[in-house]
């Protein structure tokens, strides 16, 4: 007779009764918790009224393999590195096991992951390799593999070969012609840097694919130009060529003066003065104010850069009249000073 059944226990318990007032020599027992326990040796003591048996030991079965992972995929993102992806159809998995083959037959273990995870970043890949995945389900019932995945990984990209060969000659014209070696087959286009001490380049200006030459307009007589080109694409720019230089010769022919004066932004203490520019040799612009129309009182001088058209001319006094005269000057010569210029600031 079979009066008590009981097949819990805590942790630290030794044994925990099933069973009382059994009638008979023998007694089958199934325990419909085995399956919610690890696997392992688990002992049945019986006692009788005489005495106590010998401990029986018997096994908790198995799991069941987990199931297999499935559509698994395998990409090249970010470099030198493969991003697996799968998805999970199993329940009772203890991890997975990505494994990895170069000739598509012999695979090898990569790396162990735990349960519920679904992707896996390679890093140690090379370029022009096409390697093969599979991953398995795992549990200690079995394993279960998913379909492989393939993928060739590919070089990354690089900048462009730097030109060379750069070669800088001034025409009769002013200007100055530049030549270069294309090393590059997938530029997307050249950069072009000009300096005039040799050392501080910036960017004069920009050409396309398969360009060779450019044609410097915006030189001046009396200096020397230092040129560099570099390739560049979308992955960066090459190094850049050689320099190379070019010296115009002084322009023997004065600038002409500027024109048609004019105030604008006029308040009590600034203004903007304008001109209009009519040369196209000159290096700057030389502005002079003062209190007086010969320019003897409180006489102030600017310079501005070339093909500059206006001035912006500030730490004015209230209901002051000033006069302005501007001329235009390049490296061997000074325009005639345009028209004087009168303005007087409000009140």
């Amino acid at each position: 007779m079979l009066n008590f059944v009981d097949s819990s226990w805590a942790a630290g318990d030794k044994y925990r009764v099933v069973a009382l007032n059994v009638v008979g020599d023998t007694w089958d027992y199934g325990d419909p918790n085995l399956n919610e326990i690890a696997p392992g040796a688990y002992a049945f003591p019986v006692a009788t009224l005489e005495a106590v048996s010998e401990v029986l030991d018997t096994a908790a079965p198995p799991p069941s393999p987990p199931a297999a992972p499935s559509n698994l995929t395998a990409t090249q993102q970010g470099g030198l590195q493969v991003s697996l992806a799968w998805v999970d159809n199993a329940t009772n998995e203890t991890g997975f096991e990505i494994e990895r083959s170069t000739d598509g037959v012999n695979f090898s273990l990569l790396a162990s992951v735990g349960p519920d995870v679904m992707g896996y970043v390679d890093t140690a890949v090379s370029a022009g390799i096409t390697y093969t995945y599979q991953v398995a389900a795992v549990n200690a019932g079995g394993k279960a593999y998913s379909n492989t995945a393939s993928v060739t990984v590919m070089a990354l990209p690089t900048p462009p070969a730097a030109p060379d060969a750069l070669e800088a000659v001034r025409e009769d014209v002013p200007l100055i012609h530049l030549q270069w070696a294309d090393n590059s087959t997938d530029e997307t286009g050249f950069v072009i840097e000009r300096a005039t001490d040799g050392i501080t380049f910036a960017v004069i200006a920009t050409v396309g694919p398969n360009v060779i030459t450019y044609n410097d307009l915006a030189v001046l007589g009396g200096y020397t130009y230092t040129y560099r080109v570099a390739a560049v694409n979308g992955v960066g720019q090459s190094a850049y060529s050689n320099t190379a230089s070019a010296t115009v010769p002084p322009d023997a022919t004065p600038p002409a003066a500027p024109s048609n004066l004019s105030a604008s932004n006029v308040t009590r203490t600034s203004l903007t003065l304008n001109w209009q520019d009519n040369s196209n040799n000159e290096t700057g612009f030389t502005i002079q104010r003062a209190r007086n129309s010969t320019f003897t009182k409180n006489l102030v001088t600017f310079t501005v850069g070339p093909d500059v058209t206006f001035f912006n001319d500030n730490g004015l006094t209230k209901n002051t009249k000033y006069f302005y005269r501007v001329n235009a000057f390049n490296v061997n010569f000074t325009s005639p000073w345009s028209p004087t210029f009168n303005i007087t600031t409000p009140r």
